[in-house]
């Protein structure tokens, strides 16, 4: 169903696994509630985009969202990796990451910086566009990886555990 959490979207302007296609996936992590966030820290811990490449394993990545169940006005980072994070890494809710060397060729460039947002009525939304990021995965999946890291304290606490998602949009290849 367009627009659940969890699910994959398609734009109409593609067919399923040839070029031209679209791909929007949205993640819902399980977030602390009732506790402040440091900056620095993880929301939402490690993130996983099940099959957003579909058949195809590489994509451009064009679009980058989080949504927030409270009004918020911190700057947010995506981290996006290739591959999963080996045991020797940490990427944990409510803590500061721990990334081992051995995962560094993981990580697909620089994060992408979540400042842009909108705050409607009791919830914020963030988004970056226009990214063109060639994105692929290393894993022999169709998955994406990532976390998401604030740069500074939040202002406002979680008020449930399924207070924010996170979203990618990716033009198959």
């Amino acid at each position: 169903m367009p627009g659940m959490p969890g699910t994959s979207q398609y734009d109409g302007f593609g067919v399923y696994g040839v070029a031209g296609a679209s791909s929007l996936l949205t993640v819902t992590p399980v977030v602390t509630a009732s506790t402040p966030y440091s900056a620095g820290y993880c929301v939402g811990g490690f993130l996983t985009f099940g099959n957003i490449f579909r058949s195809i394993g590489r994509g451009i990545l064009v679009n980058a969202f989080l949504g927030i169940g409270a009004i918020e006005n911190a700057s947010f980072s995506l981290y996006l990796l290739s591959a999963p994070l080996s045991g020797a890494s940490s990427v944990s809710d409510n803590a500061a990451p721990t990334i081992a060397i051995a995962d560094a060729s993981k990580f697909i460039g620089l994060p992408i910086a979540l400042a842009t947002y909108v705050n409607e009525s009791a919830i914020s939304l963030y988004e970056v566009t226009a990214i063109q990021k060639i994105v692929r995965s290393t894993d022999g999946t169709q998955n994406l990886y990532g976390y998401v890291t604030t740069a500074s304290a939040l202002t406002n606490n979680f008020t449930t555990t399924n207070a924010l998602t996170v979203g990618l949009g990716v033009l198959l290849d």
